[in-house]
């Protein structure tokens, strides 16, 4: 008994030697998706794909901006009211209709498929600058292994310290200096830093590799890459409790000063591995950490773009190693843009604007979609079916109005900020070797708005062109009422003389979960679907 997804149909139109085949047969002749080997896998999928980067570099410096242990008791807050029912929400949805986000959304109404493609949008935008960190990740475990490290000390020039140096510190300076050798504004391109541009396709090689395979072999990495961090997070807890000043530490947490953004894994963690013995082995054990933790994440994200685009298009999934290196080569040429030596404010700009606000009204489209287009109560009955058991009703009340509310909020206080405050971003002076606040350009603010427009642009034009199919009689959602969740499969050797009917109302909302079936193989052999709730 295997896991395996059968693809949906794709959009093209079928040949007529197929015309005549039920939707159930289609499925079954298409070649199935592989599916995971065990539970463990996918729940380690989950995780490595759910704790990444940002959570070491962004995260606390997001909390310690906002209040320190005031915004953890908040976070904790709507991360139980909020982030867990979404969470729980897209994951159930994903497990009972068994593809990809554009084969999801269109799955319950044709209308909403531009939901998908957005997701898609999002997903690309995050994987090309995410790529980038990861890069950078790759650059300082490399420089880790020497002794003593880099950035330990600030270099000389004669018989003097390097006066950006000596007015910073050392690790700052290898930062921006070495690493990035970052200009002073965002305006002044520089040109392409060969060493990052070598490590961001490094980045990208082993993320093609890990990729072209699905996850056959991504899900093997994961007993790696998701485990690995927290060994890690774990000696370095037990070193710093150890360490003189531990108390002084915790406090700060709750009581902040100020750090930044990528600062705090490149610049102030890197201070702190100088201070360990034997730093260059505790140096390449933590940008081994945030290897793993970035790679995990990333191929959830490059999974994002891949899997639901080839679940569309058949073309696509006939030449997956070909669709994978060049959406890996399109992503590193782009990627190209993250390593002039003003690449870092791109980075920031990618991280601020064009995936936080986009993925926030892609979140509104997909809340609103399942608890009042589909109907919150009848998404419960069908995660009841597929799980043998009832869930909590108060994730009907989550889903219907704590979520959608807290997160137009979210929205509205952010697009009310960017009206109010010119967006700025954090420069490195050279001069005064200090970080300094500047406002973007005009051209700046034309791309950001850009970003989020495109991002959120296959919503509206999904819905206006399945409103046009509509009026001219060619309905899109001829196949997606014959969608049916992948599951456990079982082959029956016993010939079957007959088909089970079809689905034959294609405007109407397809349940996410059907009643389990079989279906003929080419050979004349049964192909029995059961509900399950394992990817």
């Amino acid at each position: 008994m295997t896991s395996e997804k059968p693809p949906l149909p794709v959009d093209s139109q079928r040949d007529e030697t197929e015309a005549g085949l039920g939707v159930e047969q289609e499925v079954a002749l298409e070649a199935a998706r592989d599916g995971w080997d065990s539970k463990v896998e996918y729940f380690l999928a989950q995780v490595g794909f759910s704790v990444g980067l940002g959570n070491v570099w962004r995260f606390p410096y997001l909390c310690h901006q906002n209040g320190g242990g005031a915004f953890i008791l908040l976070y904790v807050l709507l991360m139980v009211l909020v982030g867990v029912p979404l969470f729980f929400m897209e994951l159930a949805a994903g497990q009972s209709i068994r593809q990809g986000s554009i084969g999801v959304w269109r799955h319950i109404s044709p209308k909403l498929v531009g939901i998908g493609y957005s997701s898609c949008v999002v997903c690309f935008f995050v994987a090309l600058y995410y790529n980038v960190i990861i890069g950078w990740s790759i650059f300082y475990l490399g420089s880790s292994f020497q002794y003593p490290l880099p950035w330990e000390n600030c270099p000389t020039e004669g018989n003097s310290t390097v006066k950006e140096c000596a007015a910073s510190s050392p690790t700052a300076y290898f930062w921006y200096r070495k690493a990035l050798d970052i200009t002073d504004s965002i305006d002044e391109t520089g040109e392409f830093n060969p060493i990052i541009t070598g490590c961001l396709l490094a980045a990208w090689v082993i993320v093609c590799l890990a990729m072209y395979k699905g996850i056959k072999s991504t899900g093997k990495v994961m007993y790696f890459s998701s485990v690995f961090p927290y060994v890690v997070l774990l000696c370095f807890l037990i070193r710093g409790v150890t360490l003189d000043g531990a108390s002084e530490g915790i406090k700060f947490m709750f009581y902040p000063r100020g750090v930044e953004g990528t600062g705090l894994a490149f610049i102030a963690f890197t201070e702190a591995m100088t201070l360990f013995p034997g730093s260059p082995f505790w140096s390449a054990l933590f940008f081994l950490m945030l290897l793993s933790l970035g790679l995990s994440t990333m191929f959830g994200t490059m999974a994002g773009i891949l899997t639901p685009l080839m679940d569309t298009f058949k073309t696509l999934r006939n030449h997956k190693f070909l669709f994978t290196a060049c959406s890996c080569v399109v992503g590193f040429l782009i990627g190209l843009t993250f390593t002039q030596r003003c690449g870092n404010y791109f980075v920031t700009m990618f991280d601020d604007y064009s995936a936080t606000l986009p993925l926030i009204i892609v979140v509104i489209f997909q809340t609103l979609s399942v608890a009042w287009v589909y109907g919150a109560d009848r998404f419960l009955e069908d995660l009841k079916r597929m799980l043998d058991r009832p869930v909590p009703v108060v994730y009907k009340y989550l889903w219907k109005y704590v979520c959608p509310a807290a997160m137009l909020g979210l929205l509205g206080a952010s697009l009310l900020k960017m009206i109010l405050e010119r967006p700025t971003y954090t420069a490195w002076n050279r001069e005064k070797a200090s970080k300094e606040n500047l406002p973007y350009p005009g051209w700046a603010l034309a791309v950001l708005s850009t970003l989020i427009i495109v991002a959120f642009l296959p919503v509206p034009i999904g819905f206006i062109h399945s409103l046009l199919l509509e009026r001219l009689g060619q309905s899109p959602a001829d196949t997606e009422a014959g969608y049916v969740p992948c599951a456990t499969t079982d082959i029956d050797l016993t010939p079957l003389s007959t088909l089970p009917p079809s689905g034959d109302d294609p405007n109407s909302f397809s349940p996410l979960l059907y009643e389990n079936h079989d279906s003929r193989l080419p050979n004349g052999h049964i192909e029995h679907f059961e509900s399950s709730s394992v990817l």
